[in-house]
Parts: structure tokens; C-alpha cells; sequence
């Protein structure tokens, strides 16, 4: 259990922090905000000082072995497995990517300090080749985490993905965060979670099924950690076949870890909050949409006092409760004034928030939404770092521990991690909290 953090000094109240946060409607979505306010870190070119493993990688599996038993046994069909790539495979949201020129980015910094990606291309020099990094072959055995002395208790996370000399960071880091989520919770969210994107979901959840039977079962460490690899290739097969510009499947090439967020959790799917708003003339009904995965990256900015992202959530969705989007003061039908009726949100499995390296929001443990027809809780249950070109991730686990994995470190096995305030997850190392991830409580 975490203890409770201190509380972080107040914002100034002079400041309006919606007084320029519109709620945009449907046609009017939030691609210029992505365009101007995305902190898509790239990766991985990251100097670590790792071996690489010389030999050919090979997942040939041996017959007769108790892991070809269980892959010949298992529910999950092999056939099932494999990814349609004649199917037109972009999620619910339809087109599969963002507008235009959202793709890659780099953090915009306000202070004026040069920026970590592309430092090598504005000094005119040569991107550094990578140095770090091996594939996994049949002859590397992770090590099992570092127990603390005296503990007794199991370890439940004895393998991950492997980073790979394609940069592979980005995939590993989307891959671990959902794996954990999905992990962890009931069969009654696995379910909600896979209808609401099953172009997606549906390969991710065999691919999570298989993984935890092969944690259940006496099966080599190697194997195990063999195939969270080999889905991580399957799930980034899937990325590169539904944009290919934007995810090159092979070479040190960059991917934009909240783009394939965006492709995953498209506009159809949310997350979003919803007014329905009234002409206090006419009675016309009228609805607004506004993102919310932007409302840290957004909210004070040049402010350096931070606030923690509960907080910004609470007066955000107060406000929208009572004033109109600015985009729909006036009733499009006879000019009257608007007033909000109701504020809805969608009921999602997972919810998640973008902020920049030097925002002002920190993130909290828990987030509600409550209004007369809805209460929705959220807990913050995974976080994906960035920073030096490379993500990694931290997730919690069903004890309420944490946990950290990097597919550089360990084998990619993740560890235990020594968390005692909400603080202390703002960084992990030199890399700070990019992409903040909520799964919604109660079922």
C-alpha cells in the first residue's frame, strides 16, 4: 500500500486552466491539439552497455517436450493466432490512424532546451548505431527476478518481452502495460475490454490466454519468455500491416508509443466525455465531445507547481457539468443560449492521458467520474516512460505492488519495484511518466 503523498503546492487560482479547453465535437476532434501539444518520445537507440548474444534466433519448439504438449493442448487455437492480413484491420475507428502529420513527434519544450530526439540530426552528426539489445534464442535462459531477503511469496512475473535490435521499446512497453492489465482482471472486464476493439483485442486476449496457461505451468522459463517475444512481433506484424509508414517493421527505425494508442483506442472508442446540451430558447438538443487523453499535456502550461492529475480531473469535469463547449454556447437552430443537460461519459474498460516531460500533472492513483447517471472509478494500473530515445514501463499488480519492466534489463523479466508514494512514479530512472493508463473499477 502506498502511504499518502504530500500534497503538492497549490495552483495558482488566477490562472483559468479551461479558460482555452474546448469541447470539440465530433467533426471537430482534437487533431490539432494532437498536432501541437504531442510529447511521442521515439525509440530505441539507447546506450546501455548489455551484451548482444551472437546465434541464430529460432522458436522451433522440440517435439516431445512438455511445452509442445501444452502449445498442441492449449485453447488457444494456432490458427486463430495469426493475423488476417487481408482483412481491413483498423480497430473501431475505422481509418486506423490520426490527421495528418500527427504520426511522429518530439517533446516541444517551452524552456528552449534542446530536444533529445533528432539531437544528433541538428548537430549534423551520424544517429549512433545500437550497441545494446539481443534477440532471444533457445540457448539464453532469463534469470528470475531479485528476492528480497526473507521473502517467501511467489513471484508471478517471471518473463516479458525482449527488446530487440530493431527497436523494439515502443511495442514491448504497449504489450507489457495491456498484458498486466488484462492479467490481472476478471473475466467480465477481459470480456468488455475485447468488445470494444475486437479487431484488436481479440488476437491480444489468445495471445494473453496462452501466456498465462504457460505461467501455470511447469514450463521452461526460456519458452515462456520465448513467446511474450514472439507475440510482440505478431502484435507489431498487425501495427505495420494497418500503417506501415508510421510502423516500419524492421531497422532501427522510431514508432510513436501514443500512436499506436490512437490506432488501438480510436475515436469511436473514446476516451471522451460527452455534453448534451439544451437552447434554453427552443429546447433544442445538442451534443459536444471532448477528448480527455490530452488534459494533462494541456493543462498549466509554464506552470511549474505541480498538481496531481486527480485534481485537474475533478474541476475539468465540474466545469464541463455547468458551462457549454465554447463551439456550442448558441443553439445552431435559433441563436439561444445553450446550457449543459447532461454530462455523460463512456463506460470503457481502460482510460489513459498523454502529458509532456515538464507538465505540471503528476498522476494519482485513482480518478472518478460522478454525475446523476453515472459513477465511474478508475485506478491507475500501468505507466509508460520515456526519455534517452527508449520506453519502458511500470505496472501494479492485484497485491498492490509495483512492478518495472524494460526489455534491456533482466532478460526483460520484470521486477519488483520500491514504491512508497504516488511521487515517486512521476520518473522511473531518467525517464519520466509519458503515458498514464486507468483500468475502471467494480467488475
Amino acid at each position: 500500500m502506498l502511504r499518502d503523498a504530500t500534497e503538492p503546492e497549490e495552483i495558482d487560482k488566477g490562472i483559468d486552466p479551461f479558460a482555452n479547453v474546448e469541447i470539440s465535437s465530433d467533426t471537430d476532434s482534437s487533431d490539432s491539439n494532437s498536432n501541437n501539444n504531442r510529447s511521442d518520445m521515439m525509440g530505441s537507440n539507447n546506450n546501455s552497455n548489455l551484451n548482444a548474444n551472437d546465434g541464430d534466433d529460432t522458436d522451433a519448439i522440440p517435439e516431445g517436450t512438455l511445452a509442445y504438449d501444452i502449445l498442441l493442448d492449449s485453447v488457444i487455437n494456432s490458427e486463430d493466432e495469426e493475423i488476417d492480413l487481408d482483412r481491413e484491420g483498423t480497430g473501431s475507428r475505422g481509418e486506423g490512424t490520426s490527421s495528418e502529420g500527427e504520426g511522429i513527434g518530439t517533446c516541444d519544450e517551452e524552456d528552449g532546451e534542446e530536444l533529445e530526439d533528432g539531437q544528433n540530426e541538428e548537430e549534423g552528426e551520424e544517429p549512433a548505431e545500437p550497441n545494446c539489445g539481443f534477440i532471444i534464442h533457445l540457448g539464453v535462459v532469463p534469470p528470475r527476478p531479485i528476492r528480497r531477503a526473507g521473502d517467501q511469496r511467489p513471484l508471478p512475473y517471471t518473463a516479458g518481452c525482449v527488446w530487440t535490435e530493431d527497436w523494439s521499446c515502443p511495442y514491448d512497453a504497449v504489450f507489457m502495460a495491456f498484458w498486466t492489465l488484462y492479467e490481472q482482471s476478471l473475466g467480465s472486464w477481459r470480456d468488455d475490454w475485447v468488445q470494444h476493439v475486437p479487431d484488436w483485442n481479440v488476437p491480444l486476449k489468445n495471445n494473453f490466454d496462452h501466456l498465462i496457461i504457460l505461467a501455470d505451468t511447469p514450463v521452461d522459463v526460456q519458452d515462456h519468455a520465448t513467446w511474450f517475444s514472439r507475440y510482440r512481433d505478431r502484435f507489431r506484424d498487425h501495427l505495420s500491416h494497418t500503417d506501415p509508414e508510421s510502423f516500419p517493421r524492421s531497422g532501427p527505425v522510431p514508432a510513436s508509443v501514443s500512436h499506436i494508442l490512437e490506432v488501438m483506442f480510436g475515436r469511436v472508442a473514446g476516451p471522451y466525455l460527452e455534453q448534451h446540451l439544451l437552447c434554453g430558447d427552443c429546447g433544442v438538443l445538442s451534443q459536444a465531445e471532448r477528448e480527455i487523453r490530452y488534459l494533462a499535456v494541456n493543462y498549466g502550461q509554464g506552470n511549474k507547481t505541480p498538481v496531481w492529475l486527480n485534481t485537474v480531473w475533478t474541476e475539468f469535469v465540474h466545469r464541463n457539468k455547468t458551462v457549454a463547449a465554447q463551439s456550442r454556447l448558441r443553439c445552431s437552430h435559433c441563436g439561444g443560449p445553450n446550457k449543459v443537460h447532461v454530462l455523460k461519459m463512456p463506460d470503457l474498460p481502460w482510460i489513459w492521458f498523454e502529458r509532456g516531460q515538464y507538465s505540471p500533472v503528476w498522476p494519482s492513483l485513482t480518478l472518478t467520474f460522478d454525475s446523476p447517471s453515472q459513477q465511474l472509478n478508475y485506478s491507475l494500473r500501468a505507466i509508460i516512460y520515456s526519455g534517452g530515445k527508449h520506453f519502458s514501463v511500470r505496472f501494479r499488480a492485484k497485491s498492490g505492488e509495483w512492478w518495472r519492466q524494460d526489455g534491456l534489463v533482466a532478460s526483460g523479466v520484470p521486477e519488483l519495484d520500491d514504491i512508497h508514494s504516488e511521487a515517486d512514479l512521476l520518473m522511473n530512472g531518467t525517464r519520466f511518466a509519458y503515458i498514464v493508463i486507468y483500468r475502471r473499477d467494480g467488475y
